[in-house]
């Protein structure tokens, strides 16, 4: 037992030591969850223990405790640690969150090569989100959507990523019912001028469009599916699937819109036949019985169509298709989140499971996640001439090699993590950094 409390401790100096630069103390009086009197159980102890135990894929009072109890060296009850779990506590994690993304963004980060684009960026930022399922007890304060007559309980976390960077600039927890959409105009207080910007449809906003428009913020975006199209010059409307069915591609200025009409390039590109079939295929099997697609609409998807501030001068047609598909990096990060980082499966489905608690595993994740993932990512990212680092296998290393990897520094352990974390050498496809470098 004595060795073990040893290895904990060392555990907690470890990541304190990288923590240093947060002010937890202020934090936490600002928030309210520390009192001005002596506590056994800051903040930062419930934090810290609590990515000990997360990262093994585990998550209860009891295990909670037990890491505590063995970083401190004095018993710790489960019912003290979940008397800890309030509002206050949400609150200090949220300005602690802040913090670690202020960190994140003040250390030299590693910018990817920008030469396969005729004009620099400041920044290339993704905007998405991803579900996390609860229990249905939540659906009063987190409510989802209905599946088979049954009320779930799902809340979304709302990114903004810097794919230029490697860091993220924007988090938000939100319902699941505060759809993308809704959180358009978020990008209006992160972006600026020299910044491109690509998102999906779920944020398709003529307004936000035209006010990014306005404000020289570039972006690309897929076009849906029944917006008016006219003729820039003429202001008659444009059949683009006729076009389509006769000339194969469309790259022109338009105006979209009925009441509010946004001048914008619009591309269209024919898919490759077996994808196009997969997506008809997706339609026709949608399980929401309320969508009755037309013949127009499974037509019309056989093309990828985007539109887009930027000429031609900067994208022909081929680098819009390649530039908008950097878009799916963010889906790899989430996909470390759950499979790697066990976001989903921390989030306990038995017994009650508080606002509180919940919304506490979800920051104290992004917090783990902003200060070990991101910056260790970035730090070797430059570290090896001939590896290419795989974030899903640095995430997985992390994840199971934690205690190792808290009792050195990046230096000691970038052999080893070259060795382990580096994408394979393979010739009959690229991966996600070989594809940004070829644009």
């Amino acid at each position: 037992m004595a060795s073990k409390n040893t290895c904990s401790q060392q555990s907690y100096k470890s990541i304190d030591k990288k923590l240093k630069k947060i002010p937890f103390n202020k934090r936490a009086l600002a928030s309210g969850f520390k009192q001005r009197k002596p506590q056994k159980l800051t903040g930062k102890l419930l934090l810290i223990s609590f990515f000990v135990m997360a990262l093994q894929g585990n998550n209860s009072f009891q295990l909670w405790a037990e890491k505590v109890s063995s970083i401190t060296g004095s018993g710790v009850s489960k019912q003290a640690v979940w008397k800890r779990i309030t509002s206050c506590f949400i609150k200090f994690l949220v300005a602690v969150l802040a913090d670690a993304l202020r960190e994140q963004v003040s250390k030299a980060s590693c910018q990817l090569e920008q030469s396969i684009l005729k004009k620099p960026y400041k920044r290339i930022l993704i905007q998405d989100s991803t579900t996390i399922t609860l229990p249905t007890c939540l659906r009063w304060c987190f409510p989802g959507n209905t599946s088979g007559g049954e009320k779930k309980a799902q809340l979304k976390i709302q990114v903004i990523y810097d794919l230029l960077h490697n860091r993220f600039v924007y988090f938000e927890v939100t319902p699941f019912t505060a759809n993308d959409q809704s959180k358009s105009k978020d990008i209006l207080s992160i972006a600026g001028k020299g910044d491109l910007v690509i998102r999906d449809l779920g944020y398709f906003s003529l307004d936000c469009f035209n006010q990014l428009s306005s404000q020289h913020i570039a972006f690309i975006s897929r076009l849906r599916y029944g917006i008016k199209i006219t003729d820039a010059q003429t202001g008659k409307e444009i059949n683009l699937l006729a076009i389509l069915s006769t000339h194969g591609r469309f790259d022109r200025w338009v105006m979209i819109g009925d009441r509010h009409k946004v001048n914008i390039r619009l591309v269209a590109v024919p898919l490759p036949q077996e994808q196009a079939n997969r997506r008809r295929h997706k339609a026709r099997h949608d399980r929401d019985r309320r969508l009755n697609h037309t013949k127009e609409y499974y037509e019309q998807l056989g093309y990828s169509i985007y539109i887009t501030t930027e000429n031609k001068n900067q994208f022909d047609a081929m680098q819009i298709v390649k530039v908008y598909g950097w878009r799916w990096r963010i889906e790899t990060i989430f996909k470390c989140w759950k499979s790697q980082f066990h976001l989903q499966q921390l989030i306990p489905h038995k017994g009650s499971l508080t606002k509180e608690r919940a919304e506490a595993i979800i920051y104290m994740m992004l917090i783990f996640i902003l200060l070990f993932q991101i910056t260790v990512y970035n730090y070797l990212l430059p570290a090896g001439d001939s590896y290419i680092i795989s974030i899903n296998k640095l995430s997985r290393y992390i994840a199971n090699n934690f205690n190792v990897f808290l009792e050195k520094n990046f230096r000691t352990l970038t052999p080893e993590l070259l060795r382990y974390c580096a994408y394979d050498k393979r010739k009959d496809r690229l991966n996600f950094i070989e594809k940004l470098k070829l644009g």
